[in-house]
């Protein structure tokens, strides 16, 4: 079955486009983003700047979630963006993929956007559009 048959994924959209200029113009409220953002394995330093993180959270409907793709290659430097991130979303849990940190957030202030789709595998993606629409 094609990723894109599933009705709900009809409702998604896919913007391929400048994360940062587009969070930062952005006006309108989502019920999901999605940050997987990478230059090659590493996370660029304005993802994980507050004012990123906090217009994020400005675009997100109450209750929206927000999926933040992280991989850890330095440990220290992941606990200070763990720490960024619960200030900025106190609700989250996080999913562990070997490397790849996976906070899943909710926003406490319906549709879909995948602002940065690059690497989420199909089997993720799927599992993730299941937990909205089960």
């Amino acid at each position: 079955q094609d990723l894109f048959d599933n009705e709900a994924i009809k409702r998604v959209e896919l913007l391929c486009i400048d994360a940062k200029t587009f969070i930062s113009a952005n006006e309108k409220c989502y019920d999901l983003i999605v940050i997987d953002i990478f230059e090659g394995r590493k996370v660029p330093a304005f993802v994980t700047d507050d004012d990123f993180l906090q217009k994020c959270r400005q675009s997100l409907n109450s209750g929206g979630k927000v999926v933040f793709n992280y991989i850890v290659d330095d440990i220290n430097s992941w606990n200070v963006i763990r720490e960024k991130f619960k200030k900025i979303f106190p609700q989250n849990n996080i999913l562990k993929l070997g490397l790849n940190q996976i906070i899943i957030a909710t926003a406490l202030q319906t549709e879909y956007v995948i602002l940065f789709y690059s690497s989420f595998a199909r089997a993720f993606f799927r599992e993730l559009i299941s937990i909205f629409h089960p």
